[in-house]
């Protein structure tokens, strides 16, 4: 499947699912080279690979999918202990790592025995409801839940895992891997697992409409929902653009505007070359120093591409992207 989030070559790191059960699962892992971690240092010395405990993130991302037929956001926030028999293993080599996965509620408490979460329609009617304690088999998913769907916001998943080399030798466990999970907007979320694949904005009869995000999510979890968005839709040199705007509302106005352009390009080159591309394979810029309104957009895989002129607009929290006539 095509990469989403920030994950390039160095964090995929999880090469085959061995064994997926009720409590847990077993993942077949391969270790990146670090080479390229940091720019100061191309020897990084670790007492703790960090390449792995992000694949641990990985593979319980995977089992609450297969589990429970649903997506959610998660983020790891504290790890209680980390012990380690042996240094960092070479590069390439296999690691298994074996995870045990429970719920608990964020206060530390048990989960109540009617926990559940909730599935809900595209006009906000409960669609289904299913208890955390019963698996949910995707065969079985709500056909007109669309995968709107409620988590009980008081959970958090507690994993304990062990890395052991291809010879069952243990090189490390963590215990209690906390994580938290968020509820994001379908659309959010499905571009952020595709970003080549999906688009942000409705895009119909040559013109693209973006409806802007709540400021209150993107600005939430210490704004990693912007920056996520940001690190997905924009290139190097748009990003330097970004940051150098004098206020968080020009930034992301900014941000909007290259996804809705991007977004109409994408589809216009998937429609009439059969050309699948990602938002960073797109650079934009101005065409005009003195107006935001028009901006030129190209192809950045390809020599000598078209260049496309756009005209945006911003009305009533939308924006709209056109290719301007001839």
């Amino acid at each position: 499947s095509p990469p989403g989030e920030f994950h390039g070559p160095l964090f995929q790191a999880v090469k085959d699912i061995r064994s997926i059960g009720k409590n847990g699962i077993i993942g077949e892992l391969v270790v990146q080279p670090r080479h390229q971690l940091f720019s100061q240092s191309t020897k990084p010395d670790f007492v703790i690979d960090p390449i792995m405990i992000d694949a641990s993130m990985h593979l319980i991302a995977f089992w609450i999918h297969s589990k429970y037929a649903v997506n959610l956001a998660i983020l790891p926030f504290q790890i209680s202990s980390y012990a380690y028999f042996d240094v960092p293993q070479p590069v390439d080599s296999k690691i298994i790592a074996s995870l045990r996965i429970t719920f608990e509620q964020t206060d530390g408490s048990p989960v109540p025995e009617n926990a559940a979460y909730r599935f809900f329609n595209q006009q906000g009617e409960l669609s289904a409801e299913h208890l955390l304690s019963q698996t949910y088999p995707g065969s079985n998913y709500p056909k007109n839940a669309i995968s709107h769907h409620l988590w009980p916001e008081t959970l958090a998943i507690r994993a304990d895992v062990d890395f052991s080399n291809e010879q069952g030798d243990l090189i490390a466990t963590m215990g209690s891997l906390l994580v938290s999970h968020f509820s994001v907007p379908d659309r959010f979320e499905n571009f952020t697992n595709y970003p080549s694949y999906s688009v942000l904005s409705d895009v119909q009869h040559g013109k693209s409409t973006f409806n802007a995000f709540d400021i209150d999510f993107l600005l939430s979890s210490g704004k990693v929902w912007l920056y996520k968005l940001a690190y997905l839709v924009l290139t190097e040199n748009e990003r330097a653009a970004w940051v150098s705007n004098n206020s968080e509302t020009a930034s992301i106005d900014f941000l909007y505007k290259v996804i809705v352009i991007k977004d109409l390009v994408r589809m216009h080159l998937l429609q009439a070359m059969k050309l699948r591309l990602a938002p960073i394979d797109l650079t934009c810029e101005p065409f005009k120093a003195d107006t935001d309104q028009l901006w030129r957009c190209s192809n950045i895989l390809e020599d000598n591409t078209q260049e496309y002129i756009i005209q945006v607009q911003k009305q009533h929290g939308q924006y709209i992207a056109k290719f301007l006539a001839d």
